[in-house]
């Protein structure tokens, strides 16, 4: 089931041709709309709620889509995700569970690969994901390697991180000690 708060969504199956979607408007009223493909739901919420989704995009269970939500192409959201009025989600974006933007997510295009914060401190570089610790860690560095990253590029990739880290006021308390 697809959910949007302020545009409340539920999806139900009337026969096996023709679906409905329910849409909870700004003043609580519900609005029925008959829909056969899954272009029509996107052209309905463009319409009526200002939200615009991209081309293969993947949204989980109870995800709450505000107004005026852009999410692009390619973009994975998981469960229990919250993107509040305004945000604008970029393309090749990973959204982990539990996940609430209150604004437009980090997305970083670097040399080589996309950076996204993940959530729950997690971060997304191309299509690995891995938290903070691990990045900035020997795991981090085994993939750099692994992927011939030149010294330069994991230099300007772990100073991505540390921005991400900054950027959402994220504690520190789980950086890797330094060697003395």
């Amino acid at each position: 089931m697809l959910m949007c708060y302020k545009s409340k969504i539920k999806i139900f199956k009337i026969n096996k041709n023709m679906k409905t979607i329910y849409l909870r408007g700004r003043k609580n009223e519900w609005k029925s709309f008959s829909f056969k493909i899954v272009q029509d739901i996107i052209n309905i919420l463009t319409v009526e709620y200002g939200i615009s989704i991209g081309e293969n995009v993947q949204i989980g269970n109870n995800v709450n889509i505000r107004n005026n939500v852009k999410i692009g192409n390619y973009v994975v959201i998981g469960n229990y995700v919250t993107l509040k009025a305004n945000v604008v989600i970029g393309t090749n974006v990973k959204i982990g569970d539990n996940v609430v933007f209150k604004k437009s997510p980090l997305c970083i295009i670097g040399t080589r690969d996309n950076i996204n914060y993940f959530g729950n401190q997690k971060i997304c570089i191309g299509c690995i994901v891995l938290s903070f610790h691990d990045w900035l860690g020997d795991k981090g560095k085994s993939i750099a390697i692994k992927e011939n990253y030149t010294k330069s590029e994991q230099k300007e990739y772990r100073n991505y991180i540390k921005l991400v880290i900054k950027t959402y006021k994220i504690k520190k308390l789980w950086l890797p000690k330094k060697a003395t």
